[in-house]
């Protein structure tokens, strides 16, 4: 932690390792070029979800430093204990505890009273349990985006949508051209659907997917709006008329 807090204070420009780690960033959009839309084969798009996704996060993305700088102090402080990779957790009766511990440290287990999974669960439409997710699957609104035919083909998960503005397809196929679908519901569907917020200055791809859609709710929009009526206490005045000039104005 102290060795990347190091590379990540030299700053993307002047730490080579942190400047390579950015490339990958950068590039996310050329990737999600590629991948969206079921442009991998079926075996590739599950290869690519299980080994690539996993390990491109792990490289390009994580906490600010002030975060880090947050968990080494609490390490410090004995408050924030790591018990090492591939954590395992499990449940002891005997001391009516969980266990947490990890085979790639010898002698890591730890009892604990309390297991809160602060995990983001891996986005997967069908096992949603929300009520809005579950009656729009149930009506045929949102379905799930398969990626290939027959044996080979591949449920992602995510719900399928149509390109800009991002319509989800109904049971039979169509556009719902009523609801857009952006964000973590089209995870697997399309790629890396979570970056809501960028660089400063230029847009990113999830503002650009915003924009369009936005664009497209003002385009359902009529351009014109008929004039209200008159209230009836009010007189209608015949713009036609020439109004005369009311003495003493100037000319």
């Amino acid at each position: 932690m102290r060795l990347d807090l190091e590379h990540a204070e030299r700053g993307n420009v002047d730490d080579a390792l942190k400047t390579s780690l950015d490339v990958l960033r950068d590039t996310r959009w050329v990737i999600r070029e590629l991948m969206d839309f079921g442009g991998f084969h079926p075996q590739a798009h599950r290869d690519f979800l299980a080994d690539f996704a996993p390990r491109h996060s792990f490289l390009a993305a994580g906490p600010p430093r002030v975060r880090v700088r947050y968990a080494m102090s609490l390490i410090e402080a004995g408050l924030l204990h790591v018990v090492g990779p591939e954590t395992r957790f499990t449940a002891d009766a005997g001391s009516d505890s969980f266990v947490v511990s990890s085979e790639a440290v010898p002698g890591s287990d730890v009892l604990a009273d309390v297991l809160i999974d602060a995990r983001i669960p891996n986005p997967d439409v069908r096992l949603d349990p929300s009520p809005l997710t579950v009656n729009l699957l149930r009506r045929g609104l949102w379905t799930e985006f398969v990626n290939g035919e027959g044996e080979a083909a591949f449920g992602t998960g995510g719900v399928a949508v149509t390109r800009s503005p991002f319509h989800p397809l109904t049971a039979e196929g169509r556009p719902e051209t009523r609801l857009t679908v952006l964000g973590l519901p089209t995870e697997h569907t399309r790629w890396f659907t979570l970056v809501g917020s960028g660089r400063p200055g230029p847009w990113n791809e999830f503002i650009r997917d915003a924009d369009a859609v936005a664009a497209a709710a003002l385009g359902s929009v009529p351009d014109t709006v008929p004039d209200a009526p008159a209230p009836a206490d009010q007189p209608v005045v015949d713009e036609t008329v020439p109004v005369p000039e009311p003495e003493g104005a100037p000319v």
